[in-house]
C-alpha cells in the first residue's frame, strides 16, 4: 500500500521513537573487507570504541589477494543480486569519496573469449574475433561483450582495506590476536560490555563489548562450531592467482618487430582448450591502473590450513596460470610473476550468512560471500553495522540472509 505523503496530525499522532544511542564498544572479529567495512561504518554511526581483531592482520586473506572484479547485474534477481547493485554502487560512490587512484578503482568493459593452445602451445588464430577485440588479444575467438563501464569495475582490494581502516579514525583499535572463543552475556548489559558479552583472546585474554561482529571468512563455520553453533557453516575453497609486472612496451626500432600491446581497463573471462587431452582451464585477467595484471583460477580442493599465515598454492597451478596468461596475451609472456592463493568462503546455498545470530543476542555473522566478496563486501559491512546500532530495521538488505534458527 503506497505511504502516505504526510504525517498524521491531530491527537492520533504519536510522536516519532528517538534514536538508540550507539553501544558503547563493538568487538569485530576479523579485519577482511567485511570486517573493516563493519568498523568503518560503526565508526561513522557514533560508536566510540571499536575493537578490530585479526589472527594475522587487515586484508590477510582474501582480502589482500583478490582480483577486485565488480559487476552491478552479474548477480541475478532477488535479494542476492539487490545487494550485489548496491555493493556496486557503493564502490562508485566509495571511489568519489577516497579518491579513484588511491584505492585503485575504475570502470572497465569486460569481455569473455575463447582461446586455444593447439598446434605448439600458441593462441590459435582460426575464427579470430577480428577488429573488436583488443589489441592485447590477438588470439581471441568467440569474442563476446560481458559489460560495460557502466556495470563492470574494478576495485584494489588491499588498497581499498586500507583506505576504510584508515579513514575509521582513532575510535579504531586493531590487535593482532587469535579469537578462540565467544563469552556469553550474563545479563548486565552496556557500559562497554559489562555484561560479559565478547570473545576469549589467544594472547589478549578476555575482551568485553556491547556486540560482537563474527566476519572471520572461510574461518568462521569451524570458529563458530567450536562455540557450540554448528547453524553457521561456512567454509573455504583455495583458488590460485598470479600478479604479472609486465616489462615496459620498449621503443620499437628499425631492426625490431614491434612491441606487444599491453593491456588497458579491459577484463576478460576465457576458456582456453589445451592440445594432448589435457582439461580446458578458465583463467581470468584483471589488468590493473598501476600496469600490472592479476590472473585467477585454477581453484582446488585443499584443506583450509588454520589461519591466513598458513596458506600456500600448489606450484604445478601457479605455472598453468602462468602459461595460460602468455598464451592468450603475447605482452604477458616473460613478465615478473608474483603467485599466491586464498580461500573463498563458501556455504551449502551458495548465499552468505548475515545478521544476528538466535538465541545469542549481540552477536552478529557476516561471512560465506564466495567470490564476491570483494563487491559485497563493503555494503555488507554498512549493513551489519546499521543492524548493530539498531538502524536497519527488519533486516534492512541483508534480511534474507539471517542465519538460520
Amino acid at each position: 500500500m503506497p505511504v502516505r505523503p504526510h504525517a498524521p496530525t491531530g491527537p492520533r499522532a504519536m510522536p516519532a521513537s528517538p534514536p538508540s544511542p550507539p553501544p558503547p564498544h563493538v568487538l569485530v572479529c576479523g579485519a577482511g573487507i567485511i570486517g573493516t567495512s563493519t568498523a568503518f561504518y560503526l565508526a561513522r554511526a557514533g560508536v566510540p570504541r571499536i575493537t578490530l581483531v585479526d589472527s594475522t592482520g587487515p586484508a590477510a586473506a582474501a582480502s589482500g589477494r583478490a582480483g577486485g572484479f565488480l559487476a552491478r547485474d552479474w548477480c541475478g534477481r532477488g535479494a542476492w543480486g539487490d545487494l550485489a547493485a548496491a555493493g556496486f554502487d557503493l564502490h562508485a560512490a566509495l571511489a568519489e569519496e577516497f579518491g579513484a587512484d588511491r584505492i585503485g578503482y575504475r570502470r572497465v568493459t569486460t569481455f569473455g573469449a575463447a582461446f586455444s593452445t593447439e598446434g605448439g602451445g600458441h593462441p590459435g588464430a582460426k575464427g579470430r574475433a577480428g577488429a573488436a577485440s583488443p589489441a592485447w588479444l590477438p588470439g581471441a575467438a568467440r569474442l563476446a561483450s560481458l559489460g560495460t563501464p557502466a556495470t563492470t569495475a574494478q576495485v584494489h582490494p588491499r588498497l581499498l582495506t586500507e583506505a576504510l581502516l584508515a579513514a575509521a579514525g582513532p575510535a579504531v583499535e586493531v590487535v593482532i590476536d587469535e579469537v578462540t572463543a565467544l563469552l556469553r552475556a550474563t545479563g548486565g548489559g552496556g557500559g562497554g560490555g559489562g555484561g560479559g558479552l565478547g570473545a576469549m583472546l589467544k594472547a589478549g585474554g578476555a575482551v568485553e563489548a556491547d556486540a560482537v561482529v563474527i566476519a572471520l571468512g572461510p574461518w568462521t563455520g569451524s570458529f563458530m562450531a567450536g562455540c557450540g553453533e554448528a547453524r553457521v557453516e561456512v567454509g573455504g575453497r583455495r583458488a590460485h592467482s598470479i600478479v604479472l609486472t609486465p616489462a615496459p612496451a620498449r621503443q620499437p626500432q628499425a631492426h625490431t618487430p614491434p612491441a606487444a600491446a599491453l593491456p588497458g581497463a579491459e577484463c576478460l573471462f576465457s576458456q582456453v582448450s589445451h592440445e594432448l587431452g589435457l582439461p580446458d582451464s578458465a583463467p581470468e585477467f584483471y589488468p590493473r591502473p598501476d600496469g600490472t595484471v592479476y590472473v585467477c583460477g585454477a581453484g582446488d580442493a585443499a584443506p583450509l590450513p588454520a589461519s591466513a599465515a598458513e596458506v600456500g598454492w600448489d606450484d604445478a597451478a601457479i605455472q598453468a596460470l602462468a602459461a595460460d596468461a602468455a598464451a592468450v596475451a603475447p605482452a604477458l609472456a616473460g613478465a615478473a610473476c608474483a603467485p599466491s592463493a586464498c580461500y573463498l568462503p563458501i556455504t551449502p546455498s551458495g548465499l552468505p550468512v548475515i545478521g544476528e545470530l538466535p538465541g545469542r543476542p549481540g552477536v552478529f555473522v557476516a561471512a560465506g560471500h564466495s567470490c564476491w566478496g570483494v563487491l559485497t563486501g563493503v555494503v555488507t559491512g554498512r549493513e551489519v553495522a546499521g543492524l548493530v546500532c539498531g538502524a536497519a530495521r527488519g533486516g534492512g538488505l541483508v534480511g534474507a540472509f539471517a542465519p538460520r534458527s
